[in-house]
């Protein structure tokens, strides 16, 4: 029976093992000490940061927190506090290491100091792991996601995935495999979106064919063939974008009507100023822009509509908008600005 040894001497008895003793041969021979005791006859008492010991100097395990052949090192996450007598104390909470109470070396999985604030307390979340609570729990951001706000919200995918919500579909220019983990593989060649590996749905700009693999004519955006463009690059039209569009358009459909300005302009060929712009030239028609805090106007020293706060100064006969309206107060700089009274 364990704690007890049979009499060697005299009928069989079962004698009770010495103190401290856990199993013992003799009342002097311990094979076994209970925890916290060593020697022959576990009468010595081990180091305050061992569990067990053989001897003063060997300990098999230590007290939670200490580390070494002799219990005499803090373990992963805790500090020295005292070294007489040896003391360990556990790091703040997220820390995996720390110089003091205040300052981690080293944080666990998902945190990271704040080094933008220089603080070392780990309080802050790496990318791949999102805050909540306080202080702040790093959680892992869903599947798929290189960085999130929540766990139902994510801001940036990996590589692959389109910036959906958590990122469960795939982005251009990759195709979705089956199965229930979702897993986006890149398309062949120049493909927009694919089918499998030999099949392209669509192709990115500049490519036609089954598998993109052919270049578009040089002014096609896009083409179903070499000799058919679906758009044009800047200001050109035509079956293969070979006329130029009229001046001033940044895009049209024919040589009558565009569908896109330069800035200042507009109209069915971009001939006509927009507000805020007067036309400067009329051969070649140019549109420019109306001077500072004029809203309208008919030259660049005549103002026929000012900015809210401002008006022409009538006195001087100046239209420049340089002067504050009723119920507007100037800060006495010039050009003024012009603050509303309470």
């Amino acid at each position: 029976m364990q704690g007890f040894f049979q009499n060697s001497t005299g009928p069989l008895t079962c004698v009770q093992c010495p103190a401290n003793c856990q199993s013992c041969v003799s009342s002097t021979n311990c094979s076994a000490c209970s925890n916290g005791f060593h020697g022959p006859t576990c009468l010595s008492t081990c180091p305050l940061t061992c569990l067990s010991c053989i001897s003063d100097l060997v300990c098999p395990t230590c007290q939670h927190g200490y580390a070494g052949t002799a219990c005499n090192l803090c373990s992963q996450g805790y500090m020295l506090n005292s070294s007489s007598p040896l003391t360990c104390v556990q790091c703040p909470n997220v820390c995996s290491a720390c110089n003091s109470a205040s300052n981690c070396s080293s944080c666990h999985l998902g945190y990271q100091n704040n080094v933008l604030g220089n603080i070392t307390n780990c309080r802050s979340c790496v990318n791949g792991y999102y805050p909540l609570g306080s202080p702040i729990s790093c959680l892992p951001c869903p599947a798929r996601c290189l960085s999130c706000s929540s766990a139902t919200s994510c801001n940036t995918c990996q590589t692959g995935f389109s910036n959906t919500t958590v990122c469960t579909t795939c982005d251009l220019g990759f195709m979705a495999t089956n199965g229930t983990n979702l897993t986006c593989i890149r398309c062949p060649g120049q493909c927009a979106t694919c089918t499998s590996n030999s099949s392209c749905q669509s192709c990115l700009s500049y490519f036609h064919g089954p598998t993109c693999s052919s270049f578009c004519l040089p002014h096609c955006a896009t083409c179903v063939s070499a000799t058919n463009c679906t758009s044009c690059w800047f200001a050109r039209f035509g079956l293969t974008c070979q006329f130029t569009c009229p001046s001033r358009c940044t895009s049209c459909v024919n040589a009558s009507f565009c569908t896109g300005c330069s800035c200042g302009y507009f109209g069915p060929t971009c001939n006509l100023c927009i507000s805020g712009y007067f036309q400067s030239s009329s051969s070649p028609f140019t549109c420019s822009q109306c001077p500072n805090l004029c809203l309208s106007c008919s030259s660049s020293t005549i103002c026929t509509n000012c900015a809210t706060g401002y008006q022409n100064n009538a006195t001087l006969s100046i239209t420049d908008c340089t002067s504050c309206a009723s119920g507007f107060t100037s800060n006495g700089q010039s050009p003024p600005i012009c603050t509303q009274n309470p």
